[in-house]
Parts: C-alpha cells; sequence; structure tokens
C-alpha cells in the first residue's frame, strides 16, 4: 500500500500537467491537488511577489461583464420587483491582469469547474444581501477567493526546514534497521543449533 501510494505521490510530482483521476486523489495530501507550479525561481519569485500583492480590489471592474437579475428565494415584496443578484462574468482571454500561469491554473484547477463555462469564462452569482452594490461586491469577493484557492505556489524551503527532513529521514531509517536487526535475531533464535533429532 506505502509502496503503491509513494509510487502515485511519485508520478504526480514528475506531470504536474496531469490531472490525478479520483482514486489517485484519494491518496494524495490536500495540497496535491492544488495546482503546483514547475517553473524556474526567477519566475516563481515573480509568481509569490504577485500573489502577495493579489488583492479584491486589483480586479479591474472594466474586464468583468456585470447583470443583475430578480434572486430567488424569500424576501417578502421586494424579491419580485427588484434586480438585486449580481452576476460577475470574467472571459480568462481578457483577464490581462491575471499572469498566464495563473490562467492555466484555473482551467486546470478542480475547484473552478462549477464557475468555468466551455468558453472559459468565471461566471460568479451572489444573491446574499437586498441590495445590488452589496451583492456585486460579494460577487468579486467570490471570484477573488476562487482565483486565489486554485492557486498554489510552493514557497522556498528554509535550511531548518530541509534539516527537520533530513533528521527525520534518519530517525525513520534507524527505527525501521533496528526492527529488522529484532526480527532477524527473532527467527535466528528459532533455528536448531545442531543435530537435536
Amino acid at each position: 500500500m506505502f509502496r503503491t501510494l509513494r509510487s502515485q505521490l511519485s508520478l504526480w510530482a514528475s506531470s504536474t500537467a496531469q490531472v490525478p483521476t479520483p482514486w489517485q486523489a484519494s491518496f494524495l495530501p490536500p495540497t496535491v491537488g492544488r495546482r503546483w507550479f514547475s517553473a524556474d525561481e526567477h519566475e516563481l519569485a515573480q509568481l509569490r511577489k504577485w500573489k502577495a500583492s493579489f488583492n479584491p480590489e486589483i480586479i479591474p471592474r472594466d474586464k468583468c461583464e456585470i447583470r443583475f437579475d430578480r434572486s430567488s428565494g424569500p424576501g417578502g415584496q421586494n424579491v419580485n420587483k427588484l434586480n438585486t443578484k449580481a452576476t460577475v462574468r470574467l472571459e480568462l482571454r481578457k483577464a490581462s491582469f491575471l499572469p498566464k500561469q495563473v490562467i492555466e491554473a484555473i482551467k486546470t484547477s478542480h475547484s473552478t469547474k462549477q464557475y468555468l463555462t466551455s468558453d472559459n469564462e468565471l461566471v460568479i452569482q451572489s444573491q446574499a444581501s437586498r441590495t445590488q452594490a452589496a451583492n456585486l461586491e460579494d460577487a468579486y469577493r467570490k471570484l477573488y477567493d476562487i482565483i486565489r484557492e486554485c492557486v498554489e505556489i510552493p514557497g522556498e524551503t528554509s535550511q531548518e526546514q530541509k534539516d527537520k527532513v533530513k533528521n527525520l529521514a534518519r530517525r525513520d531509517n534507524e527505527r525501521r534497521l533496528k526492527e529488522k536487526k529484532r526480527f532477524s535475531d527473532k527467527k535466528s533464535s528459532r533455528r536448531s543449533k545442531g543435530d537435536d533429532y
């Protein structure tokens, strides 16, 4: 089982473009399902800088198509009179404020499937409030959260973390060798010492 898991992880790590099957994804850690970028250190540094500066206010309002419709559900007399549900539509080919790697991650992410159309448009709706302005801001906040959620950029590994992993691997190997020696001694003690027959 563990050897299979290890081979699945190495298969996933060797090909970031490959999307794991649901069976494979059930064995992967939670962060592996997200898009990890295979880029050089300079590109990763630029992506980290972009992600740190990315916030809901950066999303240009002129790049999105906005539509208001009637909300569904309870709302008293206003529900059939006012168009308060906000729908924000972002065409990914027009999203010049997003890096190319981020756009590709959005297209391939499992978390955006319900929002992504066949024309590569993200469609976000909000009808949480009774006002257009509040629903519009909520839709932009959802759009921001979706973009951030599907983009996972690996951080830089500190020397302390590398040393910790190395020590854990060394201790695990020592424990494994001790167990192997103990079982070997147990089996050798069961063997006959000479001709007892």
